[in-house]
């Protein structure tokens, strides 16, 4: 097909796949200007062999934040001595999961999700 190029990727999120294959010079390796470029993306729930469209962007991006709530570990008798993060940790957690639904119209596309939450360093916390 005359003005075609396939270029077949796999990319896993998070490690700067497009942006990387670019500066690379994959988009000059059909010897000239490509005039568009489709992304296929698996998604749960759809039936197979079925593609899905729309104008403007359709899927999430990914992003990477850090916290760390530091405080002082304690025993469970004496809970008013200690300075636990673990609490204040998981008010950071419920205000973020709010922050969408207060701060984005229900029809924009909006996401946020905490994926992982690790806390507490004693042995004793997985029993």
């Amino acid at each position: 097909m005359a003005g075609f190029a396939r270029i077949s990727v796999i990319l896993e999120k998070g490690h700067d796949g497009a942006r990387r294959m670019i500066k690379e010079g994959v988009l000059d390796a059909a010897g000239q200007p490509l005039t568009a470029a489709y992304a296929v993306h698996v998604a749960a729930g759809q039936p197979r062999g079925v593609f899905m469209t729309r104008a403007g962007p359709i899927l999430a991006a990914l992003d990477v934040l850090t916290v760390t709530v530091r405080g002082r570990g304690g025993h469970a008798s004496v809970p008013h001595r200690a300075r636990d993060p673990v609490p204040a940790a998981c008010e950071m957690v419920t205000a973020l999961q709010t922050l969408v639904t207060r701060r984005f119209d229900a029809f924009d596309p909006a996401v946020l999700t905490v994926g992982c939450l690790q806390a507490g360093t004693s042995p004793y916390a997985g029993l």
